[in-house]
């Protein structure tokens, strides 16, 4: 035992590169798997139970939860990530600040918009979705669009401090919860029943995570804040903003397309709804890996030094792209009876899972280079990036929803690919200015 343990710690030595990534990146898949998996078989299983119908109404309604959340959570944890990243060695007061005071910005805004969610949940039901009766359903997941907005600034703040460890504890948290809870939910209760599930598997990674990131802070001595300064509000929003307003085009996007194939059939967006559970379980490996190169990136800025923004990114960029390629030949040739074990309803419908994997290898590509852009400070070109793919999907899906979940698929398939040919050659572009910049005497 003692020379393979010799020669994996010669192939990564402490405090490198590749042991940070390596470490991250098997923290981040056993939690992304747990999670997924888990979440996957919960899903799979309540969506036999409830049938398409009622399944889409969920899906609907969880996904503008995730609307919401994205609004409160999603750009405060970009923003976290980046900073703590930055500043946990060289200024770890600071970063205590930024990490809690994104957590507590984010708990506060959550709280404000799920009350929102509450007042307007008949206009959104009815003016929005052309069905009247999800009011009641909407009003009952506000409490989802709290927890999620304070999940998502926690995870934020732990990738900053690299506690892969912790994330993958609470994803496992989740994955466990949502079995536990959502079919059973389901069996006893419909549709809301179900949503309960997904409500308390929430709450339950939000406890989780609170405790791994006080953990962590203390273990690295940074004093955790939840009221942060004017000057560090200034921070936040410098990134928060933007990437806030990044993360909320492409939610809003895919919870458009989703809407509009509701419009026309509750069992079709259950359908799609089934399909994207799949395609998560592409992306998953993928997603795992790409979240290491927002702080990775970010870490090598106060250096100056291109060749280790390169080494980062690359790692990222082919790590997440060969592994959404592994992970979705299978799953595309296997498509026709996977989405047949969630039931009759769902038999037949194969083609909507293959247009999914294809889109999903270009989206793990297109990951990790959006990482890059964030860590690299291109916020306003982040922001046309994301209004690019928004657009192209909401109007792709408008044109093509009529066809049924295959058409949306098919638009999910078209923006990933022309955002492909737009993102990369920007990526490279802005690495040449920072070799300029960083080069000038």
């Amino acid at each position: 035992m003692a020379i393979p343990v010799a020669r994996l710690e010669a192939l990564l030595p402490a405090g490198s590169l590749r042991r940070r990534v390596a470490s991250g990146a098997t923290w981040s898949v056993l939690g992304s798997g747990l999670s997924q998996g888990l979440a996957l078989v919960a899903a799979s299983l309540a969506a036999r139970a409830l049938g398409a119908g009622d399944y889409g109404s969920l899906v609907v309604v969880v996904g503008t939860c995730a609307v919401l959340a994205e609004v409160a959570g999603a750009g405060l944890a970009v923003a976290a990530t980046r900073h703590v990243a930055e500043l946990r060695d060289a200024a770890p007061d600071r970063a205590g600040r930024l990490a809690g005071g994104a957590v507590g910005l984010a708990a506060a805004a959550g709280l404000l918009l799920a009350t929102f969610q509450i007042l307007l949940a008949p206009w959104v039901a009815g003016s929005l979705l052309s069905a009247l009766h999800l009011a009641p359903l909407l009003r009952a997941a506000a409490p989802l669009t709290l927890a999620a907005a304070v999940c998502a600034a926690q995870a934020g703040a732990l990738s900053g401090l690299e506690a892969y460890r912790g994330l993958a504890l609470a994803g496992a948290a989740r994955g466990i919860a949502l079995l536990a809870a959502v079919l059973p939910g389901a069996i006893l209760g419909g549709a809301p029943g179900a949503l309960a599930g997904f409500v308390f598997a929430s709450a339950v990674c939000a406890v989780v995570q609170h405790r791994a990131l006080r953990g962590e802070a203390a273990r690295r001595s940074i004093p955790l804040r939840f009221l942060p300064r004017a000057g560090d509000l200034r921070g936040l929003a410098g990134v928060g903003v933007p990437a806030v307003a990044a993360s909320l085009v492409l939610t809003f996007a895919t919870w458009a397309s989703t809407a509009l194939l509701a419009r026309t059939s509750l069992a079709e967006a259950g359908v799609l709804g089934v399909a994207r559970q799949w395609q998560g379980v592409v992306l998953f490996l993928a997603s795992a890996v790409s979240g290491l190169g927002l702080p990775l990136v970010a870490s090598a800025l106060p250096s100056r030094d291109v060749r280790a923004l390169r080494r980062a990114l690359g790692a990222s960029f082919a790590a997440s792209t060969g592994l959404a390629l592994l992970a979705a030949a299978p799953v595309a040739l296997l498509a026709g009876r996977l989405l047949s074990a969630s039931g009759p309803a769902f038999a037949d419908r194969g083609a909507v899972l293959v247009l999914g994997c294809a889109a999903a290898v270009l989206l793990a590509a297109n990951m990790a280079v959006g990482q890059a852009i964030w860590a690299l400070g291109a916020h306003r070109a982040g922001v046309l990036l994301a209004l690019l793919r928004g657009g192209l999907l909401v109007l792709l899906s408008a044109a093509l929803a009529p066809r049924g979940a295959d058409g949306v698929a098919l638009a999910w398939l078209g923006s990933a690919a022309i955002l492909t040919l737009v993102q990369a050659p920007f990526v490279a572009w802005i690495l040449a200015r920072k070799r300029d910049e960083w080069s000038a005497p």
